[in-house]
């Protein structure tokens, strides 16, 4: 007796055809714009910590600058600390996840206050974010991150604080009643 090798046409065709009404079943569920919003939370609290990292590593100053209009954060390293990009000095532009803009859409006001971004403004009219070789930031702070589409049901807008002394990062979200509450969760 020998061993079968493969699959039959009829059973990958029966096959396809399951994995296409599971497809019809639950690819309408899927909310991409709160995937979207979940990636763009986790890629700018990483790129947070990633600036405070360089400036401990580094031992200069670190900019974050948010371009709230250009819905992205710069990234500039500043050796010679002196708030502007200079020559040969490199500064990285990091897009927010595609349908993800800085903004509060229709939620209330929050931990941050009303505008987009709370961090001052720098020469270039950017509000900035400046972790020093200590690890500490600039300010305390933070911003709002919000679907394009302007969607703000319960959870579908996000606020982040950065704490001065330490450069953490919290995390809020708006729950069912409308009120902001720190996430707590991983």
């Amino acid at each position: 007796m020998t061993a079968r090798g493969g699959f039959t046409l009829l059973e990958l065709a029966v096959v396809l055809v399951i994995a296409g009404i599971v497809a019809t079943i639950v690819l309408p569920r899927l909310d991409l714009g709160a995937v979207r919003l979940d990636a763009a939370e986790r890629q700018v609290s990483l790129m947070i910590a990633a600036g405070q990292q360089r400036a401990l590593t580094r031992q200069h100053d670190i900019h974050l600058r948010f371009d709230v209009a250009g819905s992205r954060l710069l990234m500039h390293e500043d050796p010679d600390n002196d708030g502007e990009v200079d020559p040969g000095e490199r500064e990285d532009a990091i897009p927010l996840e595609e349908g993800v803009v800085f903004g509060r859409a229709a939620a209330s006001v929050g931990p941050p206050g009303a505008a987009p971004v709370s961090f001052r403004e720098d020469s270039r009219d950017l509000p900035t974010l400046t972790f020093h070789r200590s690890g500490s930031a600039s300010q305390a702070g933070g911003f709002y991150m919000a679907r394009e589409d302007g969607v703000s049901e319960p959870g579908q807008v996000r606020a982040l604080m950065v704490e001065r002394a330490t450069g953490r990062v919290v995390r809020y979200f708006n729950d069912e009643e409308g009120k902001w509450q720190r996430h707590t969760g991983g």
